[in-house]
């Protein structure tokens, strides 16, 4: 019994500790914003970037060199965000939004303070939403002419926007581009 009671608390404790360090903010504050949002997540529906009614959107707020605000925006289906989890996250009808905070070229800044409750905290949060990401080198069944299977490992893909990327610039006139990086 004590033993049970140990672990209650001790799960208790770590939700306390995942609600602080992760929080739900509102990245969508206008309706412009919420429409370009709800594009991007049919977006990732009816192109079967979401596999199986899994996946997040990886959502990457930054400034750019004009002072602009940008959304780097990425479709995710694994849980590779639990690499550097996030402080933030928001929520879109039934959709999780993981936000991070980047720099001037997009790059995440590492988020600050333990780095396990946040990981906690996203799982939380994110649920059944993403497949494991189990990272393997990837191969691939090459047949030669005498009809033997050789394995080779890919090191280099080509091609495609994999990830159902796309940069969303906030001009200042209150105009907007979308911009697909290759």
């Amino acid at each position: 019994m004590k033993r049970w009671l140990s672990t209650l608390f001790l799960l208790l404790g770590l939700r306390e500790v995942s609600a602080q360090v992760c929080q739900e903010v509102a990245v969508a504050t206008n309706p412009q914003q919420r429409e370009l949002l709800r594009d991007y997540l049919n977006n990732c529906r009816t192109g079967r970037y979401f596999v199986e009614d899994k996946g997040v959107v990886k959502l990457v707020v930054y400034q750019n060199d004009k002072g602009e605000t940008c959304w780097y925006l990425r479709a995710l289906i694994d849980d590779r965000y639990q690499a550097q989890p996030p402080a933030q996250y928001a929520r879109y009808n039934n959709d999780v939004i993981v936000v991070y905070r980047g720099d001037s070229t997009s790059r995440i800044i590492p988020s600050v303070g333990n780095e396990a409750a946040r990981r906690t905290c996203m799982d939380e949060v994110v649920g059944g939403r993403v497949y494991t990401y189990a990272p393997r080198p990837a191969y691939t069944v090459e047949v030669d002419e005498q009809g033997r299977s050789k394995k080779i490992l890919i090191t280099h893909l080509l091609g495609g926007n994999l990830h159902n990327d796309l940069i969303i610039i906030f001009h200042k006139d209150g105009t907007i581009s979308k911009l697909i990086p290759v």
